[in-house]
């Protein structure tokens, strides 16, 4: 994907984004905005209501706020903004056919609903997401360390695999992620959390290449990865979710310069007996009083992270422990 100017996306996407999105079947819950409601809703996309940045800068996110509804049934005041600074028109027609579909994913209360597009005279791309006020997971593990319990932590995996489990199993047609990181679960006002950020599945159908994947996905990417086809599977999914694991047991980002990547380091250290001296000092500390169900979730992790995906468990089998290790 490159960057281009604003009159050759609206000269040759555009106009096909308008009318694809005219002729497609529709959720009831998905609107298509005006440019002017969206700049209205993000005071003209001033810098004042940035909360994010999408993959390799390409996009930005705002906190849009919107005129409330007469009724306030379907219509949500305070929403996330994704407008994207750089796209490949080429391949606009799938991104709006993917763009739909990811609209009606199964309706988990656990994954962040995709409320809208922005089409009419927008030069680039604009998608609507549900709002969520407490940020990033991210955020709450390694910016505001120690800060999460582990009775949180253990919930918000849970939720997480849940979730995922979800759209591994959606009916006709199951959904995959392509990559979940701790960036991509976002927290609600009761720090309930919901999987977000499918912009790998948006990105994939344009000029998507396996070095940008990469560099997305770092310290996350399946070492089981098909470098030639540049498609991620299941078990891709289950992987990136293992590090997901480990980041909320060690605290430690997915990659650092100095330690290298966090899923290999944390299933060679729990084979070898080290779980302890890799916790966060918090989950040690409370670890005392839950028995085995640290070294529980931590083995669950491990089996995420075998390097052959054949050797790895499913969502649904990862849901399920870990459901049971929180009950």
């Amino acid at each position: 994907m490159w960057p281009i100017d604003d009159n050759s996306f609206e000269q040759n996407g555009g106009e096909i984004f308008r009318r694809r999105l005219a002729e497609l079947k529709i959720s009831p819950t998905f609107r298509i905005f005006t440019a002017e409601e969206l700049d209205r809703a993000t005071d003209s996309y001033s810098e004042s209501r940035i909360i994010g940045r999408g993959s390799n800068t390409d996009s930005i996110v705002y906190k849009g706020l919107l005129p409330a509804a007469a009724d306030n049934t379907h219509h949500h005041p305070i929403v996330a903004i994704k407008k994207w600074v750089s796209f490949s028109g080429i391949h606009i027609d799938q991104f709006i056919s993917e763009l739909i579909s990811l609209s009606k994913h199964p309706a988990d209360k656990h994954i962040v609903r995709i409320l809208g597009a922005g089409c009419d005279e927008t030069p680039l791309p604009v998608v609507v997401y549900e709002y969520m006020p407490n940020g990033t997971l991210h955020h709450h593990i390694h910016e505001l360390y120690g800060s999460l319990s582990w009775e949180d932590r253990l919930r918000i995996a849970a939720m997480t695999a849940e979730a995922l489990a979800c759209l591994h199993s959606a009916i006709p047609k199951p959904q995959f992620h392509r990559g979940v990181k701790a960036r991509d679960i976002l927290l609600d006002e009761g720090m309930v959390p919901k999987v977000s950020d499918f912009g790998a599945r948006l990105m994939m159908v344009g000029c998507f290449t396996f070095l940008r994947i990469t560099k997305d996905r770092d310290g996350y990417l399946d070492p089981d990865f098909n470098k030639f086809s540049g498609k991620t599977v299941e078990k891709g999914d289950v992987y990136s979710f293992g590090v997901v694991i480990a980041e909320l047991l060690t605290g430690e980002l997915p990659v650092s310069v100095e330690k290298g990547e966090l899923g290999k380091r944390f299933g060679e250290g729990v084979a070898a007996g080290r779980l302890l001296e890799m916790l966060e000092g918090r989950v040690r500390e409370e670890a005392a009083g839950k028995g085995k169900v640290v070294e529980a979730v931590a083995e669950v992790a491990r089996r995420c992270l075998m390097v052959s995906g054949e050797e790895r468990p499913t969502l649904r089998e990862v849901a399920e422990e870990l459901r049971s290790f929180a009950t």
